[in-house]
């Protein structure tokens, strides 16, 4: 038993000897390859592709982007089209601002005149959008210019009833604006009292200039009003000649005698004519003379012939000659402004 034990340990010992030395000759057979498959293959270097490529930027002629940009104006489609009024007006309005499509616009800007006529809807979205686009906008203005093409009446009333939405809120400036331009675009008398109150409320604000009550005055007509009325902005009107400069004072004068009656606006003049008035205050009164907005009164003709022979009076070459083309003269005041005249010769 021995003998055997020890043969099986032997034989054990050299088969484990020789596997060890099988694994270390392929180790060492693997081990030159990959030497050699190393020297065959340098390391691989990344090199960043979009550095290396260089893209040259196409050549595109002004001419060529004329031509394309008219070709595709040119096949637009209608504007009726359109789902609605405001993308109508936008693509107008793109074709507006292109130069050289005068034709174009006018052609579809007649189909959408059309397109309002027989669509009350479209009419419906016009309102709504002019009352909801600011004022500034090229929008608005292209919206009213659309409205405008309604009868007369119709227009009057669409545009007093938006304008009406802002009676209520005239304190805001933009509100106040807003409502005086709907109204000057209207065709006719405004014959709604609470819209001619809403306008003699703006003419009462402290804080709003003269140039914007003179806009609300020139939608009032005087018969519209009460007499008390009448009386309380010709003072308002006479505060402004008093405390606003020359030029602007001068555009109150026809206001001031619009309000004033016929036989109350000679004196009204003649307080204007005054020597201490700056020029351009008298200036708008002899204006007013030669318009026949004044009556050519005893009164009128006596101040008129003070300024003519008032040597020192920078104004009476002009009242010369409004007496002489809108008064009778006697030849007694005909000689005189004769002698006066060959004097000055």
């Amino acid at each position: 038993m021995k003998t055997i034990a020890l043969f099986t340990f032997a034989f054990g010992c050299f088969i484990a000897g020789y596997m060890v030395s099988s694994v270390a000759k392929d180790s060492a057979n693997n081990g030159d390859q990959l030497a050699l498959n190393k020297s065959n293959h340098p390391p691989t270097t990344h090199v960043n592709a979009l550095a290396a490529c260089t893209l040259e930027p196409a050549t595109i002629k002004p001419n060529e982007v004329t031509r394309n940009t008219k070709a595709a104006l040119n096949t637009t489609a209608p504007i009726a089209g359109d789902e609605n009024i405001e993308s109508m007006l936008e693509r107008l309005d793109m074709l507006r601002q292109q130069a050289g499509n005068g034709e174009l616009v006018a052609e579809q800007f007649d189909i959408l005149k059309k397109a309002i006529a027989t669509n009350p809807q479209l009419a419906d979205d016009l309102i709504d959008l002019l009352y909801n686009t600011p004022l500034d906008s090229h929008l608005f203005s292209s919206a009213l210019t659309a409205l405008q093409t309604l009868p007369a009446q119709d227009l009057d009333f669409a545009l007093l009833s938006i304008a009406e939405q802002y009676e209520g809120a005239l304190e805001n400036v933009e509100s106040r604006e807003k409502f005086l331009a709907l109204l000057t675009n209207t065709s006719g008398t405004i014959d709604s009292k609470p819209t001619v109150q809403a306008l003699l409320h703006i003419v009462d604000m402290e804080a709003v200039d003269a140039s914007t009550k003179l806009e609300a005055l020139h939608l009032v007509q005087p018969h519209q009003l009460f007499e008390e009325e009448k009386h309380g902005i010709r003072i308002e009107l006479t505060q402004l000649i008093d405390h606003s400069p020359a030029n602007e004072a001068a555009k109150v004068v026809p206001q001031l005698l619009r309000f004033s009656d016929q036989e109350h606006r000679p004196a009204v003049a003649s307080d204007l004519l005054s020597q201490h008035r700056a020029n351009p205050i008298r200036n708008a009164v002899l204006d007013s003379l030669a318009s026949g907005d004044i009556s050519a009164t005893e009164e009128m003709k006596n101040a008129l012939m003070a300024i003519a022979n008032n040597p020192n009076d920078n104004l009476n070459h002009e009242a010369r000659a409004i007496l002489e083309y809108a008064f009778e003269l006697n030849k007694q005041e005909y000689d005189q402004l004769a002698v006066k005249y060959n004097r000055e010769l």
